[in-house]
C-alpha cells in the first residue's frame, strides 16, 4: 500500500527586488514550515518580467535568501516572467537545471513541465 504524503504550492512568488510584498511571502514561508508537508511546489515567477538583466541575479539571489530557511525540500516550476528574456532562460538553467524534469516520491511520480517552456527551447 502507498504511502500518504502531502504538499504545499506556492505561486508567483517575485522577490523584494521585484518590489513584489515581500513580507507576505516570508509569511507564507513561516505557515508552510509550520504545516510541515513533505515538500513544497513554486510554481514560478520568481522575479518580474521586465527585471533588467543586470537586476536579474540580485533578483534570483533574493528569492533564493528566503526560501533557504524552508527545512524541507522544495521543486521549482519555472513561469513566464523567469523566462520572458534570453537572459532569464540561460539564468535559470544554470542555477536549477533543465525547466522540466520528474521526481519521485515514495510511489508516486510527479512531473514538472512548465506550460511557459517547450523542450525545444532548451
Amino acid at each position: 500500500m502507498a504511502e500518504d504524503f502531502s504538499f504545499a504550492v506556492l505561486g508567483d512568488c517575485k522577490s523584494d527586488i521585484s518590489l513584489i510584498y515581500p513580507e507576505a511571502f516570508r509569511q507564507n514561508i513561516r505557515a508552510i514550515d509550520l504545516l510541515d508537508p513533505n515538500f513544497v511546489v513554486f510554481l514560478g515567477d520568481f522575479v518580474k518580467g521586465d527585471t533588467s538583466e543586470a537586476l536579474l541575479e540580485d533578483a534570483w539571489m533574493e528569492f533564493y535568501r528566503e526560501i533557504k530557511f524552508l527545512r524541507i525540500p522544495y521543486y521549482l516550476i519555472v513561469g513566464n516572467h523567469d523566462i520572458q528574456y534570453r537572459a532569464g532562460r540561460e539564468l535559470f538553467g544554470r542555477k536549477y537545471g533543465r525547466p522540466y524534469y520528474s521526481f519521485d516520491y515514495g510511489e508516486a511520480l510527479l512531473r514538472v513541465s512548465p506550460p511557459c517552456f517547450k523542450p525545444e527551447d532548451d
